[in-house]
């Protein structure tokens, strides 16, 4: 929450705009990632915060294996925002896909 704090200074975190809310989440749903990109074959990773109160850890189970996936990578006691609240995550992620794309 610290480091989250840092980078926001003084603007409050709030819920964001009805509309544009609206609009992100209806993009979502049409959003593809490029044949051209190559990862037909790669298996994703999903790290989740288990407190989000956004996507329950059962909803992100649920997605999950509908990726084909048995598991998520989960922080107790973090929300959402896992980005801003545990920077540990980039190190994370930047490992696995160290490790995926170049056999690290």
């Amino acid at each position: 929450i610290e480091f989250a704090q840092e980078h926001r200074g003084d603007r409050g975190l709030g819920p964001p705009e009805t509309d544009l809310a609206r609009a992100h989440a209806r993009a979502l749903r049409h959003w593809d990632i490029p044949a051209a990109l190559g990862l037909s074959n790669v298996r994703p990773r999903i790290y989740a915060g288990l407190e989000d109160p956004v996507f329950s850890t059962a909803q992100t189970l649920h997605f999950a294996r509908q990726l084909g996936l048995s598991e998520i990578y989960g922080y107790p006691g973090e929300g959402h925002l896992l980005y801003l609240t545990q920077p540990d995550v980039f190190t994370a992620a930047q490992r696995f896909a160290i490790d995926t794309f170049e056999g690290g």
